[in-house]
């Protein structure tokens, strides 16, 4: 064994014993004075026992209020709601239809050709987004 062996096994009990001194142990919820030494251990339970599912039992008390209550849910009336897909149809055709009226109102044009009054983006943005992204010079 050499002595590089021997440092390199002393800096690994260092490493290991300063990082389990930095963990914070968690303080105990249950006093000693709670255990009695004199009680015995519970008995062992079969795992099968464990594993079993409980039979559903149900009281007549619970088998009243389940009734109830069906009768309950029953009795009221439903409500007439629009499906989703209706409410989407509605807002899609309406798009559609301010898209038609908005293409019969203007003028046909190319896309190459527009007016400043029509643009929706300035000149300076649309030459940024056509150029790209210049990276930044250094300062001299």
């Amino acid at each position: 064994m050499s002595f590089l062996d021997t440092s390199k096994r002393l800096a690994i009990i260092a490493f290991c014993s300063a990082l389990a001194a930095c963990s914070d142990l968690p303080e105990l919820e249950v006093s000693e004075a709670e255990f009695d030494s004199k009680t015995p251990y519970p008995d062992f339970v079969p795992l099968d026992v464990l594993l079993k599912e409980p039979e559903a039992t149900i009281t007549d008390d619970t088998q009243n209020a389940l009734d109830t209550r069906r009768e309950d849910l029953l009795s009221k009336p439903v409500a007439q709601t629009e499906p989703n897909e209706d409410a989407l149809q509605k807002r899609i055709d309406a798009l559609r239809k301010r898209q038609q009226e908005l293409s019969a109102s203007t003028p046909s044009r190319t896309p190459e050709v527009e007016t400043s009054s029509e643009q929706s983006i300035e000149d300076r943005l649309r030459d940024r987004l056509e150029n790209g992204i210049r990276p930044p010079t250094p300062s001299e």
